[in-house]
């Protein structure tokens, strides 16, 4: 089965975030290059303190599809969730997302995926533990999703 090649990725930081998390990192999860990510702010807290939700990544099929969501993730220790949403308006909330699908957790980074059976335009995979990052500073976690990819 080919990728959906009308994939469009972007970041995803409701209230209390203020919509922007690394937003010109997100063509890094697409690109098919797995030496490269997407990569959150730094955070002070490893479960990102006042987003208790998290933040993370949407990917929009372009319309509905049933299939396989895969991801890698390129930080740990980590906890992400991954959501679905059908057509329609994207939801702009974690309450609007409903409940996740399927929760990962992880000492070392690793490629998941998520099999939808039910059509889905909307899949959001999203932190909610982010790993110490050395490249940080004061603030000393981050998270990082190397690709995305649905087929």
């Amino acid at each position: 089965i080919p990728p959906v090649s009308a994939a469009v990725a972007r970041t995803f930081d409701p209230p209390p975030g203020d919509g922007e998390e690394n937003n010109d990192l997100v063509v890094n999860a697409t690109d098919g290059d797995l030496t490269s990510a997407w990569k959150t702010v730094c955070y002070d807290d490893r479960y990102l303190g006042s987003k208790t939700n998290g933040v993370g990544l949407v990917l929009d099929l372009g319309a509905a599809h049933t299939g396989t969501f895969t991801f890698n993730v390129g930080s740990a220790p980590y906890q992400v969730k991954v959501f679905g949403a059908p057509d329609g308006t994207e939801p702009a909330t974690y309450d609007g997302w409903g409940s996740a699908v399927k929760k990962f957790s992880g000492g070392d980074p690793a490629t998941e995926s998520v099999t939808f059976s039910t059509p889905v335009r909307y899949v959001l995979v999203s932190f909610n533990e982010l790993a110490p990052d050395a490249s940080c500073t004061g603030n000393r976690y981050r998270g990082a999703i190397q690709e995305v990819s649905f087929s």
